[in-house]
């Protein structure tokens, strides 16, 4: 199977190669090295497309393209060990890979296989979205993960105590990949349904706690569905979005009865709690 290696050079690198990431991770860039101020990113051959690659990174002027070139057969388990390193977020959440030792201190440990999937929590997003659940007031209530990903912060919540989980995402792999993580961190009680809203394994169902980390498009087009998957009193967290689309944000979710509670920003990406009211 043949790659293809991206070689990208980034003006402001501590905030753009996460835009970077987030970006390439949509057109299906599987594995990622980081030599600051570059960022290389690898593709299957059969997948790359250079003018879609372009037009995704154009609005981006701290962002530009060195080479795309054809690569040799590469052991991706063993450039990915190699390159990825566990995370803590503040003194609540440590995550690893189930090739680091583990590591006391924190109040939760999650043991996180990415493979393809979105959510390992390197992402500012994924890390707003734990601080937000850092907030929570547990009462065992019921919590529904859409773009689920890895199914990191479904794991997360099913340690901090909710009374049960349901973790969606719209991709085969992603689906596979969060269940082996359900089983690596001994969740097996989280429920992984495959596709997107609306599901019909969710009719008549109503959550106290939703989560949806996935894009301001996505957001704004299923905010409507999210409030009715509410009960009243529960609380919505919404990420993947900067801190320039937030009023859109906080009007559509007005418009639907819900509110701003709290948020939190790290390198433009916010993290934002809502309360259906």
């Amino acid at each position: 199977m043949k790659y293809i290696e991206c070689k990208f050079t980034l003006a402001n690198y501590p905030i753009f190669y996460e835009v970077l990431i987030a970006l390439l991770s949509e057109l299906q860039f599987e594995s990622f090295q980081e030599e600051e101020p570059h960022l290389y990113a690898y593709i299957e051959e059969s997948a790359y497309d250079e003018k879609l690659l372009l037009n995704q990174i154009s609005a981006y002027s701290k962002i530009h393209l060195v080479h795309a070139k054809e690569m040799e057969q590469i052991n991706w388990n063993e450039e990915w060990e190699k390159n990825y390193q566990p995370l803590s977020v503040d003194d609540f959440c440590y995550i690893r890979a189930p090739f680091h030792d583990s590591v006391e201190g924190y109040t939760h440990e999650l043991v996180i296989e990415p493979k393809m999937s979105f959510g390992t929590g390197h992402h500012a997003t994924t890390r707003g979205m734990i601080r937000l659940l850092k907030q929570v007031e547990w009462k065992k209530g019921k919590v529904l993960d859409l773009g689920s990903g890895t199914g990191i912060l479904a794991i997360l919540a099913s340690k901090m105590g909710a009374k049960s989980v349901i973790a969606t995402d719209i991709e085969d792999w992603a689906y596979e990949n969060m269940q082996e993580n359900f089983q690596r961190n001994h969740c097996r009680e989280i429920m992984a349904l495959k596709g997107s809203l609306p599901l019909k394994e969710l009719d008549n169902e109503q959550f106290d706690l939703l989560l949806a980390n996935i894009n301001k498009n996505v957001l704004l087009e299923q905010i409507q569905q999210y409030t009715e998957l509410l009960d009243s009193g529960a609380k919505l967290f919404l990420s993947g979005f900067y801190s320039r689309d937030l009023k859109d944000i906080e009007i559509h979710c007005k418009t639907n009865q819900l509110f701003k509670v709290y948020e939190t920003e790290e390198s433009d990406w916010m993290a934002v709690a809502f309360e259906r009211r």
